[in-house]
């Protein structure tokens, strides 16, 4: 019995990735979808994002990072690529708490959601 559940373990833990290796057989390597990357899109919106040049105060980079992080998360709403950058640049600053509790809230709201967990 215990060898039966491994093997339906293992199964179903193979099943998913042979599923979306096949959901586009007619499609290039180059044209199918690597989860790992950011489409196109969301990598040329983080790729714009707002670099500090010497001319600038950390804080006023700051401020202009924060402002368009924030419209590419409307812009593309849950995206992981983008959370992250949001959660990296919220990090290392002041806003600490603030990134704590809006991820706990989150998921709360979705405890069995993978992206949150």
């Amino acid at each position: 019995m215990r060898m039966l559940v491994m093997v339906l373990a293992a199964v179903l833990a193979v099943l998913p990735l042979h599923c979306f290796a096949q959901a586009s057989p007619n499609a290039t390597f180059s044209e199918q979808w690597d989860a790992c990357t950011p489409s196109p899109d969301v990598k040329a919106a983080l790729d714009a994002l707002p670099e500090q040049t010497r001319a600038q105060t950390e804080w006023d980079v700051l401020q202009k990072q924060l402002a368009a992080i924030e419209q590419l998360r409307r812009q593309f709403p849950g995206n992981v690529f983008v959370e992250r950058r949001y959660m990296f640049i919220m990090l290392g600053k002041t806003e600490r708490e603030k990134i704590i509790e809006e991820s706990e809230a989150k998921f709360k709201a979705n405890p069995h959601s993978p992206l949150l967990a």
